[in-house]
């Protein structure tokens, strides 16, 4: 239904995917010194946008801030299918699970020694793969409960 772009200085485009017409924009992170990551929820109801230590919650429609809390440094995010949970890759390779829409971290992994720059859900969330350059191994598989 939508396309958001995340640009420099932190600020958020969203356009009708069919329509291609730009529907909002706003400052989602000031002073981050680049664009935001974002993945909407699987029905575009709200967007995800994290930058820097940084994640918030908004609504696709109004852009109205529903929710936001700090993390660990942003590489890389995933939301699950079922938008319960959401997984951060670090700079330190380091991977936080969070649960969403609350935020709360439930599970730290200390998945790669260096930076982690992809991090997936399987479709039924019981797996999540983290992908670093740092081993010869670079991507690993983990279960997400326990």
């Amino acid at each position: 239904r939508y396309v958001a772009c995340g640009v420099l200085d932190g600020l958020v485009f969203v356009y009708d995917a069919r329509t291609r017409q730009q529907v909002a924009h706003w400052q989602a992170h000031a002073d981050c010194g680049r664009g935001p990551l974002l993945q909407f929820f699987a029905d575009s109801t709200y967007l995800l946008s994290a930058a820097a230590c940084t994640c918030k919650i908004w609504s696709s429609r109004t852009t109205k801030l529903i929710n936001t809390w700090d993390t660990t440094h942003v590489l890389s995010m995933h939301i699950s299918a079922d938008c319960t949970l959401l997984a951060i890759g670090s700079s330190t390779g380091v991977v936080t699970l969070h649960q969403l829409p609350e935020g709360n971290a439930i599970r730290r992994l200390h998945a790669h020694r260096s930076e982690v720059w992809a991090v997936a859900f399987s479709p039924d969330r019981t797996l999540l793969a983290t992908a670093s350059r740092d081993e010869p191994d670079g991507v690993k598989l983990w279960l997400t409960e326990g």
